[in-house]
């Protein structure tokens, strides 16, 4: 958020993405959907799944999109899995009494593909598109 530079769109992904041909013209419409459905500030986001290449050889920029595995798998959308206890061992050694208890979340993949974006309750900061506006509307905690 802090190299905003007067944008009217504003993404935010995780550094393991690899995008489609024409994937900032698909954003702006699925967003631009959103509205026009009567969301009137729509965030398009969604748990990113990992970037596996088909094989174990290098991979071929060339040849991209071809050769990524999920491609045209089924997205996933954010749910919560409950209030547990931390994965870390720090968080593992911890009293559960004393534990921080904070709601997880995971991503469930969808059973089959959705013809637009589909409504989510969480937000995933590893894959998220909005009007850039939401940077100083809802932004970040400055003291994270």
């Amino acid at each position: 958020q802090q190299l905003y530079n007067g944008e009217h769109y504003y993404l935010q992904i995780d550094s393991h993405m690899r995008v489609v041909r024409d994937w900032d013209v698909k954003l702006i419409e699925w967003l631009q959907h959103c509205q026009a459905e009567g969301h009137a500030k729509p965030v398009l986001t969604t748990y990113p799944p990992d970037y596996r290449p088909k094989d174990a050889g290098p991979v071929n920029p060339a040849s991209l999109p071809e050769d990524v595995d999920h491609l045209n798998a089924l997205p996933t959308i954010l749910c919560a899995r409950g209030f547990e206890i931390g994965t870390s061992s720090e968080d593992r050694n911890t009293d559960p009494h004393e534990a921080d208890r904070l709601l997880r979340l995971h991503g469930k993949t969808l059973l089959q593909q959705p013809s637009g974006p589909v409504s989510s309750l969480f937000y995933a900061a590893g894959y998220n598109f909005s009007e850039a506006s939401s940077i100083w509307e809802v932004p970040y905690d400055p003291n994270l």
